[in-house]
């Protein structure tokens, strides 16, 4: 674990233990002794522990995992998670912007013959309001693999849709398909197959952007009132003020929108 991701997510430590080479585990030794087992301690060292008997788990797995891609057929289009370079949720900068919008779980579903139901082998079961799911709006999300963010994402045609792109990534060659799906969705859908097949839990949070309504003199008599697309922008922007604080992004993310990476030259 860097010393700089520690500081980020973490201030309290990074003040206590200024030196670079600190070990991020002997941190935890340190509070324990300096505050005394019955006295409260921060909000912030439960969710440390947690982060580091996950991180743990991840770092026993890696080698794992490699072992498991490697005999897998979809092996090219599985991203490998290093325990190096993942950030909880719950030390996200930005998380309370973000609410739980599904589960991301295995397509078991059968139908009554025994017959699988659908041809997909992931699925989204919503934890919102079916309207809220399915309404065509703008939203940020992020994907959630035991905890860890791995993907930072916007849409403009709503939640349900998104997902159902996502569900194209089914459609690689090595499955038999036409091969026809953008390979964002390619590497997504099938990283997360992989992951659940693991045995880690995948989740899926989101935030709902208010829509930006602008009038515009369309001709020179009249103000038309449009709804603006915004998500590009605020996806480019949370992507880049993640991989600022944080050193790198998401594993499953691309690089941001070069229109929106430098803030400073917009001002």
């Amino acid at each position: 674990m860097s010393f700089s991701i520690v500081s980020n997510i973490c201030p309290h430590i990074s003040q206590e233990h200024g030196k670079k080479s600190v070990n991020f585990f002997k941190c935890f030794s340190f509070l324990k002794k300096s505050h005394g087992k019955h006295i409260l301690l921060p909000k912030w060292y439960k969710v440390l522990s947690n982060f580091q008997f996950k991180m743990s788990i991840f770092s026993r797995l890696y080698y794992e995992a490699i072992a498991c891609r490697d005999e897998t057929p979809f092996k090219s289009w599985i991203k490998l998670l290093s325990p190096r370079k993942l950030v909880p949720l719950d030390l996200y900068d930005r998380r309370e912007d973000f609410h739980k919008v599904a589960d991301i779980v295995l397509d078991t579903d059968t139908k009554p013959n025994g017959a699988k139901k659908r041809q997909t082998v992931i699925k989204f079961e919503t934890t919102i309001d079916k309207n809220d799911w399915s309404s065509k709006c703008e939203w940020l999300y992020l994907f959630v693999i035991a905890g860890n963010i791995v993907k930072i994402g916007g849409t403009r045609d709503g939640l349900k849709s998104r997902c159902a792109s996502y569900n194209c990534g089914h459609h690689i060659p090595e499955r038999g398909r036409s091969g026809d799906c953008s390979k964002t969705n390619g590497f997504i859908y099938n990283t997360l197959e992989f992951y659940l097949k693991l045995g880690f839990g995948v989740e899926m949070y989101g935030y709902r952007i208010n829509p930006q309504v602008l009038r515009v003199p369309i001709f020179d008599d009249e103000w038309t009132q449009v709804t603006a697309q915004v998500f590009h922008a605020y996806e480019s922007r949370y992507i880049e003020r993640f991989r600022c604080k944080y050193g790198f992004l998401p594993a499953l993310c691309d690089n941001s929108d070069p229109t929106y990476r430098d803030i400073s030259s917009q001002q």
